[in-house]
């Protein structure tokens, strides 16, 4: 074949492969949680025309022999199958498999271990349980949860003596927190039990996700949450080939505006049964609705931070839009605020006091440090209220 020829096909060749980095799955490579990703993506980017452009000028300059040129390939073939059994070696003992420790055979993942404190004072014994995901559960960057900075509002109170307990876990629905509440956290006997379980349980409504196993349930069997990442872990060509799919000529989803979401009933049946065991226990259940940053007006800089709406309610050929996601939020927002006036029960309305910016949340439910200070405000106001607190400063 003509040298010539060659060159052109070769220029070609690299042209139409380079090209393909481009036309990337967006929402795969978005989300704070890919950004381990998106910096592999741009070093193939940066890379590849080095490599392509070297072998040409290799060949074109240096012209090696043909008993060379099939050293060179085979040695390739037998580096590459080398290196690829060094990595499937470390692809499994790596893999969340060979952590159990973190999983629970009923809640999913194991709840934080909680131990009694006793009280120290003469003053009215008050001890407030936490229950949500991990809006609730990730402290900020001192590592001090939002939970603690509640607590300590009320180190002043003259009349009563607060402890706070944070029973959340990270992918803990209302129905994880029913379970979690029943054998673990009802046994500190508290006196109060704020709730915040809004997006997880939205989440679950996504049934073309790749967590999901098919149809909605009312029991939640259809969602598999955290342990996806064992029952569905691909091979690590599986793996490979998963992450080529989204980085190279990526397939368009189709985009989900919402529908009927099967969900919102059973979401009401499930927290209103959460909050009439409490009230049976002899405790005040605190409904409480969670801030987000979905809105229609989202910049592309800040749609590129969601990650939930772009990793756990995506599946491999749908994902809700974003107007999907701002309607299912204030849906299930305003169950959370009928339960409450249905049941009789406080509501602490914390997503209308947290402004939709990028300020205070890092993605579409997480908080950043600004954010910390002025959810303890709102929230050890609103118990001040409850508790009728005085306070001696």
């Amino acid at each position: 074949m003509n040298k010539s020829l060659l060159l052109l096909l070769w220029i070609a060749g690299g042209v139409f492969i380079y090209l393909g980095f481009y036309d990337v799955d967006p929402f795969y490579f978005s989300g704070g949680s890919r950004r381990g990703l998106r910096i592999i993506l741009y070093s193939v980017r940066v890379l590849f025309p080095a490599l392509w452009i070297g072998i040409m000028a290799f060949v074109l300059f240096r012209k090696p022999s043909r008993a060379a040129l099939l050293t060179v390939a085979i040695s390739t073939v037998f580096s590459g199958v080398a290196g690829y059994i060094v990595i499937l070696h470390f692809y499994y003992v790596f893999s969340p498999a060979h952590s159990l420790e973190a999983y629970h055979p009923y809640l999913q993942l194991s709840p934080p271990t909680l131990e009694e404190k006793p009280f120290t004072s003469e003053r009215r014994p008050i001890r407030i349980l936490f229950l949500g995901g991990s809006s609730t559960d990730w402290p900020d960057s001192t590592g001090t949860e939002w939970t603690s900075y509640v607590e300590k509002k009320f180190a002043h109170a003259t009349d009563v003596e607060v402890q706070s307990y944070n029973t959340a876990r990270e992918w803990y629905n209302v129905q994880h927190s029913l379970i979690n509440y029943v054998v673990n956290a009802r046994q500190l006997k508290p006196t109060h039990v704020v709730i915040m379980n809004v997006i997880n349980d939205f989440m679950v409504n996504a049934e073309f996700s790749w967590i999901s196993t098919g149809a909605f349930q009312p029991d939640y069997r259809h969602w598999l949450g955290p342990v996806a990442r064992l029952i569905k872990r691909p091979s690590l060509y599986g793996a490979v080939g998963e992450k080529l799919s989204a980085a190279w000529y990526a397939k368009e989803r189709e985009l989900v505006e919402l529908g009927p979401l099967p969900g919102l009933e059973v979401y009401r049946q499930k927290l209103t049964s959460l909050v009439e065991m409490i009230k049976n226990d002899g405790a005040v259940p605190v409904l409480m609705t969670e801030p987000y940053l979905y809105r229609n007006d989202l910049t592309q800089s800040e749609q590129e931070t969601l990650t939930m709406l772009r990793t756990t309610s995506i599946g491999a050929s749908k994902n809700w839009s974003l107007a999907a996601a701002v309607d299912g939020m204030a849906r299930f927002t305003s169950v959370v605020k009928e339960v409450a006036t249905s049941a009789r029960v406080p509501l602490i309305d914390l997503e209308a006091a947290i402004p939709k910016e990028g300020a205070y949340l890092r993605d579409d439910c997480h908080y950043t440090d600004k954010a910390f200070p002025v959810i303890a405000d709102v929230i050890a106001a609103q118990l001040q209220t409850i508790l009728m607190v005085k306070e001696n400063r």
